[in-house]
């Protein structure tokens, strides 16, 4: 049985860790991908670092910045019935460690003075920006699948926002005065459309009052897992909830915008411009 004492250290942790400056140690090269354990989950780029963690029953999301500096961009850790605690804003770097290989080829991580090994469950390879496909008929899936890698950052006094796109993962990093919303996703996508499977799940929302605190119990092994489309579940006219994952059906595109039924609205995928995309381009690698 989980103790109180076991919850206390993972609580004063978790809120020390957003006070505390100490200076990171330099990163290693080979380390950018998408990084797993059974509790855990790493986004590592050449520019961002976005770690989700569950101790006992807390989660956390950290959204570090990496270049030019490092810095520590925001964090919040969900309890079970609220957030215990939360830091919005560039500051010093908190105790962060870059991670180092090991000879199996995990990723050593220290969190909190909590040791972790994580496995790669995918690669990110960065690359300048190109330009990317433009879609018509057979190339939908390819176009989604490529519109949508890359890292953004949005950052002002009242909010962060960092979206990240892989071949294969789909990442939310947002703290804002009406919402947190945290998560990490596998992504597939076909002509007929995407299907969405959320492994991390971390939302406080006060316009809906949803409050959501969810990470797969075996993260890595779900994260890990490939997606496979079951074409039949794509309806045009509406969004598919299954086992799966959630179903956005195609409704058209145009040759710079294709648009999905994403329940309840529409969701508009644009393709990018090499002077106005993402702030990190990865490769393209076609399914």
């Amino acid at each position: 049985m989980k103790t109180r004492t076991t919850i206390l250290i993972c609580a004063c942790a978790a809120l020390t860790a957003l006070s505390c400056a100490e200076r990171p140690t330099a990163a290693e090269d080979d380390v950018l991908g998408v990084w797993a354990d059974a509790d855990s989950e790493l986004l590592r780029t050449e520019r961002f670092a976005l770690l989700f963690e569950r101790c006992d029953t807390l989660l956390t999301a950290t959204l570090h910045r990496l270049d030019p500096d490092t810095a520590l961009l925001g964090r919040v850790v969900f309890g079970p019935r609220g957030i215990v605690g939360q830091q919005l804003g560039a500051s010093p770097a908190c105790g962060f460690d870059p991670g180092k290989r090991l000879p199996s080829g995990e990723l050593r991580l220290l969190v909190d003075g909590r040791e972790r090994q994580l496995r790669r469950i995918e690669r990110i390879v960065p690359t300048a920006p190109y330009e990317m496909l433009r879609a018509e008929s057979g190339e939908v899936g390819s176009c989604l699948q490529q519109w949508t890698s890359g890292a953004s950052i949005g950052v002002d006094d009242e909010a962060v926002q960092f979206e990240a796109g892989t071949n294969r993962h789909s990442y939310m990093f947002l703290l804002s005065p009406a919402m947190v919303y945290c998560r990490a996703a596998r992504m597939r996508y076909g002509d007929r459309g995407a299907l969405f499977a959320q492994n991390i799940r971390l939302m406080a929302n006060s316009n809906t009052g949803e409050y959501t605190a969810e990470m797969a119990d075996d993260n890595a092994a779900v994260s890990g897992a490939p997606l496979h489309i079951d074409e039949a579940k794509f309806r045009p006219d509406q969004c598919t909830f299954d086992a799966d994952g959630i179903y956005w059906s195609f409704i058209g595109f145009d040759g710079e915008t294709i648009l999905l039924n994403g329940c309840g609205e529409t969701y508009r995928f644009d393709r990018p411009e090499t002077k106005a995309g993402p702030d990190e381009w990865f490769a393209f690698e076609k399914y």
